[in-house]
């Protein structure tokens, strides 16, 4: 398992980078779980690091492992509100986390429930 913390918000380079040292890690050590601490980060994403993700990147995990890589996204209860209450935002947490998608992303409030998601067994 893997975990990225951002600290601060970041541009859509500093993201691209991110993500792409993450994956890089995550090949090298053969590590497909991965927990994301987005608490100090903006959530919901701008639209066009949104797309980034989920047009670019997230696709392009489904060929690095025998299994789906999952990410266990953590937010503060205030982002989760957040995106809760923004359509926009509501409607692109559940199109990453539809079930169909060669990859496994949930999001979370509490670490520990975080944790324990990535470290089951997967079906």
């Amino acid at each position: 398992m893997l975990c990225a913390v951002w600290h601060r918000p970041v541009t859509l380079s500093e993201l691209q980078s991110g993500y792409e040292l993450l994956r890089d890690a995550s090949v090298r050590l053969r590590a497909p779980r991965w927990l994301m601490d987005l608490r100090h980060r903006q959530v919901p994403l701008p639209v066009d690091y949104g797309q980034w993700l989920h047009h670019e990147f997230l696709p392009g995990l489904y060929s690095l492992y025998a299994e789906p890589v999952r990410l266990a996204c953590l937010m503060s209860a205030t982002q989760f509100a957040d995106l809760q209450r923004d359509p926009v935002s509501l409607a692109n947490a559940q199109m990453l986390t539809d079930p169909d998608l060669p990859f496994q992303l949930a999001l979370f409030t509490d670490q520990t429930e975080a944790i324990e998601w990535l470290a089951k067994e997967t079906i």
